[in-house]
């Protein structure tokens, strides 16, 4: 996860104290690479802009999706609140939506 995130030039917030996967930096990380691509795209760096489109499709998909909707289905099932179920439920299905998107780019 440090490598990925260094490959954006990006950090854990809170390093060796806090956890670098928690779901929230993981999201960020991918949020953050998104607005990296899209800045590029609109610089004209198109090269710039296929290469960290790569990284994020990479992370999502080697690691993100490797763990994270079993994790958010537990949650899911565990929420005591109709709120977090559904912050759950959205958080899969924008991921799986993500991939599928991505799949047309990459």
């Amino acid at each position: 996860v440090r490598a990925a995130y260094a490959r954006l030039g990006l950090a854990a917030p809170h390093l060796h104290r806090e956890p670098d996967d928690h779901i929230g930096l993981e999201l960020e990380f991918l949020a953050q690479g998104c607005l990296r691509v899209l800045d590029a795209r609109e610089d004209g760096h198109a090269d710039e802009s296929h290469q960290t489109l790569a990284i994020v499709a990479n992370f999502l998909r080697t690691h993100v999706l490797a763990w994270a909707p079993s994790f958010l289905s537990r949650v899911s099932e565990q929420a005591q609140t109709s709120f977090m179920k559904g912050v759950a439920l959205v958080t899969i299905a924008t991921l799986d939506e993500f991939d599928r998107c991505l799949d047309s780019v990459t």
